[in-house]
């Protein structure tokens, strides 16, 4: 077999397309990285916190841009109730079609503020 028929062999078997997880990927830096993985060909689940308006944009400009799918899921990723709905969506939604080519925790957590004295 010929290399050329072996890349066509490979580019046709690979049917899955892939998925990534981008933790705080509306906003910041992980509306950069989801930008450029994206731009790679991943389909993108991004999580963010509590501004459902800008993660709607965030995604709604990722779609037009790249022609990706994008699911959003919101609320704080340190409790396990925000993880299980993350793996839960991401399954509803990529799991048959898809496979998990990244995962990226870009969601920080800040330290309680104290009061000034």
């Amino acid at each position: 077999m010929r290399a050329a028929q072996l890349l066509l062999f490979v580019a046709q078997s690979d049917a899955l397309r892939r998925a990534a997880i981008v933790t705080g990927g509306s906003r910041g830096i992980g509306r950069g990285i989801s930008g450029a993985l994206a731009e790679a060909g991943f389909d993108l689940l991004i999580t963010y916190n509590s501004d459902v308006e800008a993660a709607e944009e965030a995604a709604s400009a990722l779609r037009t841009a790249y022609g990706c799918t994008v699911e959003c899921v919101g609320g704080d990723i340190s409790l396990t109730a925000t993880r299980d709905e993350v793996f839960d969506r991401y399954d509803a939604t990529f799991k048959a079609t898809h496979e998990l080519g990244a995962v990226v925790h870009n969601a920080g957590q800040a330290p309680p503020s104290t009061p000034s004295s």
